[in-house]
């Protein structure tokens, strides 16, 4: 059901939902590594890393910036992994 509902929402709602989760995940394990962040940090720098520049993926010059592109790339592959499976299991002919 949740996936059915995913399907029909837009890319923009979906990239700030994973934004969401992606923030508080760092947040929460920062703060029990003792890592001292703030949610507006972290959150700039999501953003920031969200721009490209000249076309360029851009990483973040702000501390945390390259950790979280790690994430996000992550969050991007599992994406693209998915459309791919999709786009096979669609074009193949049944037995």
């Amino acid at each position: 059901m949740i996936k059915d509902i995913s399907v029909t929402l837009p890319q923009v709602a979906i990239n700030q939902f994973l934004n969401s989760l992606l923030l508080s995940e760092i947040f929460y394990t920062n703060d029990i590594e003792g890592v001292k962040t703030s949610r507006v940090e972290i959150s700039t720098v999501i953003q920031e890393n969200n721009h490209p520049i000249n076309g360029d993926d851009h990483i973040s010059k702000k501390r945390l910036g390259s950790t979280i592109k790690m994430y996000q790339r992550t969050q991007l592959g599992k994406k693209l992994k998915s459309m791919f499976f999709k786009a096979i299991e669609k074009s193949m002919i049944p037995c």
